[in-house]
């Protein structure tokens, strides 16, 4: 008798727990009064569209029963910053309907690109009260000095962000790589960007970028060291290629080689030059020495092509 009064009761208890866990894999739902005062509020919505309600009327009427209902906006997540403004965003948002049924994602998105830094943004609304927002900012690639000292930056996709009086800006133009040219040549630089992303351990290194001559790239590195490539060649584009592939394969198999040399000649295909530190001066004027000026016992290197 008291066998089956056990096995009764655990069969009671396993049936209470199987039915928790049914209770708790039923999908919540908002309270009643919620969901009526939503279906309401809806139908208000497109009613005063359709009659042509004053949109700052029903948008202001709308507001105060979301607000009702516990669907303003209460919390806010911003993701990814890292060069923009926080407060910057959040005046934004502040500034716009705080119901989060009415609140207008597309123009919220408009608004925020508009701001430093921001390229593009998504935007979400979370139920109840949440709006989560993922800020996709500009990639600065270089600082471009201009006239007068004026600052400005240019992005991997060769827009200029103009300068801007605060923190952020004046640090990254201390590490940022310098480019050294006109406007004209900004589209040049993305290119020539683009196929050195390919070589990462000289990529890294970049301290300066400068077209000469309208024709071909100089390169300095962080270090000092001088990189002079090969005329741009659209019949031949493998040649600049060459260039990079091999000036990145000296700097992984010869670490040293800042310390041993001051440039690397790539002008001529398959003639290249490494010139040594120890036959290297300046000149008054602060000019490195040519080729020319090195005379008959000049000790250039030349790098087996």
């Amino acid at each position: 008798m008291l066998a089956r009064s056990g096995n009764a009761e655990k069969t009671a208890d396993i049936a209470l727990e199987m039915k928790k866990k049914a209770i708790s894999k039923t999908p919540r739902l908002l309270p009643l009064s919620m969901a009526v005062g939503i279906i309401t509020l809806s139908a208000f919505l497109v009613i005063s569209t359709v009659i042509g309600l004053p949109q700052r009327l029903w948008g202001l009427i709308g507001d105060k029963s979301a607000t009702y209902l516990g669907l303003r906006i209460a919390n806010m997540t911003l993701d990814n910053i890292r060069l923009s403004s926080k407060e910057q965003i959040t005046e934004v948002i502040q500034g716009m309907n705080r119901s989060i049924l009415l609140f207008d994602l597309q123009y919220a998105r408009d608004r925020l690109q508009k701001l430093p830094w921001i390229d593009d943004v998504i935007i979400r609304k979370e139920y109840p009260d949440h709006l989560y927002i993922q800020v996709i900012e500009q990639n600065p690639l270089a600082f471009w000095p201009g006239p007068k000292e004026i600052a400005r930056i240019i992005d991997v996709k060769g827009r200029v962000i103009p300068a801007q009086d605060d923190r952020k800006y004046g640090q990254m133009i201390q590490w940022l790589p310098v480019f050294k040219g006109d406007g004209a040549q900004i589209e040049k630089l993305i290119a020539f960007h683009e196929q050195l992303k390919k070589y990462p351990i000289l990529n890294e290194q970049i301290k300066s970028f400068e077209w000469v001559g309208d024709r071909r790239w100089n390169v300095t590195l962080r270090s000092g060291f001088l990189l002079m490539f090969p005329e741009e060649n659209q019949d031949k584009p493998d040649i600049l290629f060459n260039a990079l592939a091999k000036v990145s394969k000296t700097l992984l198999n010869d670490p040293e080689v800042y310390e041993r040399f001051v440039y690397y000649d790539l002008r001529i295909q398959h003639q290249e030059y490494l010139l040594p530190r120890n036959n290297f001066s300046l000149k008054g004027s602060g000019e490195r020495q040519t080729d020319e000026d090195a005379g008959p016992n000049r000790n250039i290197r030349r790098v087996d092509a």
